[in-house]
C-alpha cells in the first residue's frame, strides 16, 4: 500500500483516500473539526478478513525547513502516562535501526522548533510507536540530513485517532 495509487474522495470538511489491489482494501479518512486544530483520522483495512494490522507514519521533513539545522530541531515525541513524562527522540536515536516505544501515551507525534502534530488516542489505548531515521534532502538544503521519520503509530486498540496539528507556542500541550 505504500507505493499504491490511492483514489481521493474530497468532501466539504473531509477527504477520504481509497486503495484496492484486488486482495487488500483500505480507506483512510481525515475529517476537519470546525474551529479547532483537530483532525479526526480513521482507517479501515482488510485482506480477506477485516482488521489488517497497520501503521500510520509521517515521513521526515515535517515543519519549517528554513530554520538553521532543521533536521536537528525535529523529534518524535510521546507523553508516557505511567511515567508522567514527555519523551523526545531525535533522528540520532534511530541511527542503528528503528526504536520502539509502546505504552499508554496521551499523545504521540512529531515536532520541530515551531510546529507539532500528534495522534491523540482515546483513553486507555495502548499505542505501539516506532521511530525511524529518514535521510533526505530538503528544498532549503540539498545535502541529505537525518530526520526523524514518524513516529509510526500502530493502532492496536482502535482504528480511529484524533490528530492535533498547529504552530507551537509556549502554552501548547507540551
Amino acid at each position: 500500500m505504500n507505493k499504491g495509487l490511492w483514489v481521493a474522495h474530497p468532501g466539504q470538511e473531509t477527504i477520504s483516500f481509497e486503495y484496492s489491489d484486488g486482495r487488500t482494501h483500505a480507506t483512510k479518512t481525515f475529517a476537519l473539526q470546525p474551529n479547532s486544530y483537530l483532525v479526526q483520522y480513521s482507517i479501515r483495512s482488510c485482506r480477506v478478513k477485516p482488521g489488517l494490522p497497520h501503521l500510520v507514519q509521517w515521513r521526515g521533513g515535517f515543519g519549517d525547513m528554513a530554520v538553521q539545522s532543521a533536521a536537528g530541531q525535529q523529534a518524535t515525541i510521546y507523553y508516557d502516562l505511567e511515567k508522567n513524562k514527555l519523551e523526545r527522540k531525535g533522528a540520532s536515536k534511530a541511527k542503528n535501526g528503528p526504536v520502539n516505544a509502546d505504552g499508554m501515551f496521551s499523545f504521540a507525534g512529531i515536532d520541530d522548533q515551531y510546529f507539532a502534530a500528534a495522534f491523540l488516542p482515546p483513553p486507555n489505548t495502548t499505542l505501539d510507536t516506532t521511530t525511524f531515521q529518514d535521510t533526505v534532502a530538503s528544498p532549503v538544503n540539498n545535502a541529505e540530513e537525518p530526520y526523524p521519520e514518524s513516529p509510526s503509530v500502530a493502532l492496536r486498540a482502535t482504528n480511529s485517532e484524533s490528530i492535533w496539528v498547529r504552530k507551537r507556542s509556549p502554552r501548547s500541550i507540551w
